[in-house]
């Protein structure tokens, strides 16, 4: 029998991915979007699969301020893992965002 507890390897980084996102998410934390968001892209290269490099790479675009590109970029983590509450919290954060955005 398969072990319940194993995730599915489609959700699952490479360890370049996973360095990347964490380093994107240092980035962020200091401030510093560009770096951030040329890690996430990176990360979202390497690993297309996986949730987290495109929850990475939509927050590293809401916080350049490119709502609707955070958007698609939360969905399509969505669509890898539906069941993420971060993905879903954070396609409402950037649908919200976009819509206080001038035309």
């Amino acid at each position: 029998l398969p072990d319940a507890d194993v995730t599915p390897p489609k959700l699952q980084p490479t360890r370049i991915a996973a360095l990347l996102a964490n380093r994107c998410q240092v980035h962020l934390a200091l401030g510093d979007i560009l770096s951030a968001l040329r890690d996430a892209e990176a990360a979202v290269a390497s690993a297309p699969d996986w949730p987290k490099a495109h929850f990475r790479h939509g927050t590293a675009l809401l916080r350049k301020g490119e709502n609707t590109r955070a958007y698609a970029a939360f969905k399509r983590g969505w669509h890898l893992d539906p069941s993420n509450k971060e993905l879903i919290a954070a396609c409402k954060q950037s649908l919200k965002a976009g819509s206080a955005d001038p035309e």
